[in-house]
């Protein structure tokens, strides 16, 4: 082992050139150049910039890599249930279980925006898309106008202009304003 408790210079230091087991400093280490560190690592510090210019790994609690960065294709890599937290609160998590994957606001009384400054926003599947929710509600950008509420063992309710127009009720439903057809069988 090298133990420094104070400086340590050197004008010609080659690292590769000495074998340690382990080195030891109470003050700071500056190590300059290309530097390789093998094993496990029980607390490092970093300050400062921090370049890796390779694949770099991050182990979860049960030793394997959680995470890690993909220089090939210049990915960030999240194993199953492995979860990406954002926010102060970590109320923002995005993970896949294996089987679904997730976009969850976990921190109540905030809400979760899918905001687009262009034109579209899509929600696509393969075979369909289900909104799982007690009371679905579509407004315009603003929030002025409502086009349709729906809500779970009451009404649909469709709007044109902000003014209600359709509704549905248990036994049936209700046409609001003038009703137009070009047949109407009534049995």
């Amino acid at each position: 082992n090298l133990r420094v408790t104070g400086e340590l210079y050197s004008d010609d230091f080659r690292p590769d050139n000495i074998l340690t087991t382990g080195v030891t400093t109470t003050g700071t280490l500056d190590v300059t150049g290309a530097t390789t560190i093998s094993g496990a690592i029980s607390n490092l510090n970093v300050s400062g910039i921090t370049t890796f210019k390779d694949d770099v790994q991050f182990h979860g609690v049960a030793g394997i890599t959680s995470i890690s960065f993909d220089k090939s294709d210049n990915s960030l890599k999240f194993i199953d249930s492995a979860i990406a937290k954002f926010g102060s609160d970590n109320g923002l998590q995005i993970y896949n279980n294996g089987t679904t994957s997730y976009i969850k606001q976990e921190t109540s009384a905030k809400p979760l925006i899918i905001h687009n400054t262009g034109d579209l926003v899509k929600i696509t599947g393969n075979n369909r898309v289900e909104i799982f929710d007690n009371l679905i509600r579509l407004r315009s950008r603003d929030a002025s106008e409502t086009f349709m509420v729906a809500t779970v063992n009451s009404s649909v309710d469709l709007y044109h202009d902000d003014d209600l127009r359709f509704s549905t009720a248990g036994y049936g439903a209700t046409v609001f304003g003038t009703t137009e057809t070009q047949k109407l069988n009534v049995t």
